[in-house]
């Protein structure tokens, strides 16, 4: 019995925390909730749990997600920012 969770419920989770970043009641929680999913995405791809594109799609949604949720607190990032 594998104890490695299903492509499913890995997706459901990575999707949970990314679903995180749009509910942040403030500027200071979004960035909390990016920072958790991206270090989440980043220990998925380290146990091989996602793939390397994969990891990258995720991370790319998870900063996109960002910039919107910041934009509607009217917050504008840096150009320096990922």
């Amino acid at each position: 019995m594998s104890l490695s969770p299903s492509p499913e419920k890995t997706k459901i989770r990575v999707n949970a925390a990314l679903d995180m970043i749009d509910q942040a009641a403030d500027p200071l929680k979004v960035r909390f909730a990016v920072a958790y999913a991206i270090g989440y995405i980043d220990a998925l791809a380290d146990e091989r749990l996602i793939s390397l594109d994969g990891t990258e799609l995720y991370r790319q949604d998870a900063y996109a997600r960002r910039q919107l949720r910041l934009a509607a607190f009217g917050v504008i990032l840096g150009s320096d920012e990922p």
